[in-house]
């Protein structure tokens, strides 16, 4: 297999491995508030907020894995790399401010690297200027 279509798949690959790890973190963080919210309203607002940086999230991922599987690595990586951030500023939040992932403390700042990876690398190929042959 050649170079650049052996980063662009792990490049793909991790992209979506980081929205299934939004996904998985943004059902914990949102079934956690909706229980809280009997408690107090603003807990439901703060379940509608992280469902929606999930899903948004989730969706910049996978759009940008796409990009970056149909050859249109700029996008894709830079999609990617966002959603990497958004992902470990999430982690971050949720461990430090507001201990909600703090059972996960080892593994929490692990989870947004994938998507990281992804942009980073999709970015990689451009610079080094990888070809197919």
């Amino acid at each position: 297999m050649f170079a650049k279509a052996r980063y662009t798949l792990i490049s793909a690959a991790l992209g979506w491995l980081g929205s299934i790890n939004i996904v998985l973190i943004g059902i914990h963080v949102t079934t956690f508030y909706l229980q809280l919210a009997v408690l107090s309203r603003s807990f439901l607002t703060g379940a509608y907020v992280m469902g929606g940086i999930a899903t948004v999230s989730t969706l910049t991922l996978v759009f940008g894995s796409y990009l970056i599987f149909v050859d249109s690595a700029r996008r894709g990586g830079v999609l990617n790399l966002a959603g990497g951030i958004i992902t470990l500023i999430l982690c971050y939040y949720f461990t430090s401010t507001f201990p909600l992932l703090r059972q996960l403390e080892p593994i929490a700042y692990l989870l947004p690297a994938p998507a990281l990876a992804s942009g980073l690398l999709a970015l990689f190929m451009l610079k080094s200027g990888l070809q197919y042959f």
